[in-house]
């Protein structure tokens, strides 16, 4: 029951169909495209220290010499501040991010440290959260909704995703 959009072959034709459609759609000669993509929990929660303002943002590359390029959202950070990063357990972690500087070339992102750990990536998935979609994220707070990040990651992964290995999480 999976969602399903399919184009034509030039593209100007649009149809909302499901993954059980596909036996009717399918015709020899046809290309299925897969994304084996997979997604990784780098959403971060956090807050601000000493103030406790708190802090989203979204881990998107090494900078490389301890350095790390995220997305933040919250009011009035600057150079210098330091946030405390939360764990999944929503407790706050060892880890803290030292903002370094505005990235010039990147509206709202920053050039961070990571501080307490290894700053390795594999700190920052231990406490990182799956990035889920806007929308997804206020349906679930306008109901009231609050669910489990390890179900987040079950659910929100394509079965196509490859293991670090390269191959098919199958």
């Amino acid at each position: 029951s999976a969602r399903l959009l399919v184009t034509g072959r030039t593209g100007d034709e649009i149809h909302d169909r499901t993954v059980g459609d596909l036996p009717e759609l399918l015709m020899q000669g046809d290309v299925l495209v897969f994304n084996s993509t997979r997604v990784l929990p780098a959403r971060l929660l956090g807050f601000r220290e000493p103030s406790m303002g708190k802090v989203e943002g979204l881990f998107l590359r090494n900078e490389g010499a301890g350095l790390w390029r995220c997305l933040l959202r919250a009011g009035h950070l600057k150079s210098g501040a330091r946030v405390r990063l939360l764990g999944t357990d929503e407790s706050p972690s060892e880890l803290s991010l030292v903002l370094v500087d505005r990235a010039a070339d990147d509206q709202g992102a920053w050039v961070v440290r990571v501080e307490g750990g290894s700053g390795e990536f594999g700190d920052l998935l231990r406490v990182g959260r799956t990035p889920l979609p806007p929308y997804i994220l206020k349906a679930r707070q306008t109901a009231g909704m609050r669910v489990d990040d390890s179900a987040d990651r079950a659910r929100y992964q394509t079965v196509f995703a490859r293991d670090a290995a390269g191959g098919l999480d199958a």
